[in-house]
Formats: C-alpha cells, sequence, structure tokens
C-alpha cells in the first residue's frame, strides 16, 4: 500500500519525455500543450509526474537534473 516511490532513474512516459524536452527548451505550459495537441491540465499532470519521479519541486530543479 502507500505511493510508488521513484528515484532519477524511474523512466518517464514518452509524453513525459516531451513535455520535459519543451521544459528544458524554456516553453511555457500553454506552449506546450499546443505543440502536443494536449490541454493545460494535461501538461501540467505530465509536469507533477515528472517532478515525482525525478524528485525535484520547480522547473529549475529539472532543468539543473538534465543540463550537461
Amino acid at each position: 500500500q502507500g505511493r510508488a516511490k521513484f528515484t532519477e532513474h524511474t523512466p518517464l512516459s514518452n509524453q513525459e519525455e516531451k513535455v520535459l524536452a519543451l521544459i528544458l527548451e524554456n516553453k511555457t505550459n500553454k506552449e506546450i500543450a499546443s505543440a502536443l495537441f494536449v490541454s493545460v491540465s494535461t501538461v501540467k499532470t505530465h509536469i507533477n509526474n515528472i517532478y515525482k519521479k525525478r524528485n525535484v519541486s520547480s522547473r529549475q530543479e529539472a532543468k539543473n537534473l538534465h543540463s550537461k
């Protein structure tokens, strides 16, 4: 019971990967939604899943984690 435990190695879904790539390009939620033909609400859900799976709490933390 309880919530799943994620690590930075937990794989992202295909759509989460696309959302993350657009976050790394500094796109807004609205721009991401338009690019992926989904609602802003769906984008927010994907972003929350990314944050949980990568154990971050902001776009900047996600960018820092994926910067080279």
